[in-house]
């Protein structure tokens, strides 16, 4: 489903979120808040510091699933996931979009690297899914950006390529390129799907990257910044 489609439903959050990540959309369902920060979604009944975001989102829905709006909510999470993995993609860098460079991580500004233990607790694939994105875990990052395609080297010795358009990583079917100025890298595997946004400040010092995992039936986004080094 694509952006438009999602326009569709009737409901501005599935398209905007693949678009603009700043809404703020109040009570959307069942006394619920959804609140956004960049590509992060919670629910405020369900706060709990110590859970990333997307995944107090997902708490709020199955303890909602007993109210009448919960079944909503839960389809409102699984249709944004669809719209934004049809989004279409730029191959041709924007001017000025330029990462080369070594990267170090910014804590204060950046959410901590899920638990694997705690992963694993909850069940399900999302914690292999999530170790097939180093960034994040990562608190440095050296990049190398050409024409077509960058490397990026992480300080746990793990190495990645990144070419623009399409092209298969191990078990994923990954496409690349820009949006709307960011980059937008989006994996798709047999049980899982995965979305990397990479935003880099008009000064070119600072790189945001929101990373969002899902695998059955599970959701996980989280946010990295690092600074130029």
């Amino acid at each position: 489903m694509d952006p438009p489609a999602a326009f569709s439903l009737g409901h501005a959050l599935l398209a905007g979120f693949c678009r603009d990540e700043r809404y703020t959309v109040p009570r959307v369902v069942g006394g619920f808040s959804l609140c956004q920060s960049g590509t992060l979604i919670a629910v405020d009944a369900f706060r709990d510091p110590g859970i990333p975001l997307m995944v107090r989102a997902q708490t709020g829905v199955q303890q909602s699933a007993r109210r009448s709006g919960g079944l909503l909510l839960a389809g409102l999470l699984t249709l944004l996931f669809a719209g934004c993995s049809a989004t279409p993609l730029n191959p041709v860098p924007p001017t000025g979009y330029a990462v080369t460079g070594n990267w170090e991580l910014l804590p204060d500004q950046s959410d901590a690297p899920p638990a694997p233990l705690a992963l694993r607790a909850r069940g399900g694939m999302l914690g292999l899914v999530a170790q097939d994105f180093a960034v994040l875990r990562a608190r440095r990052m050296t990049i190398e950006q050409d024409h077509d395609s960058m490397g990026i080297s992480y300080d746990g010795g793990e190495y990645r390529d990144v070419s623009w358009g399409d092209r298969k990583r191990g078990l994923w079917e990954v496409r690349a390129g820009w949006l709307d100025g960011h980059l937008v890298i989006i994996s798709k595997a047999s049980d899982a799907d995965a979305r990397e946004t990479l935003s880099l400040s008009a000064d070119g010092q600072v790189l945001t990257v929101r990373v969002e995992l899902r695998s059955g039936g599970e959701s996980l986004a989280l946010r990295r910044t690092f600074a130029r080094r």
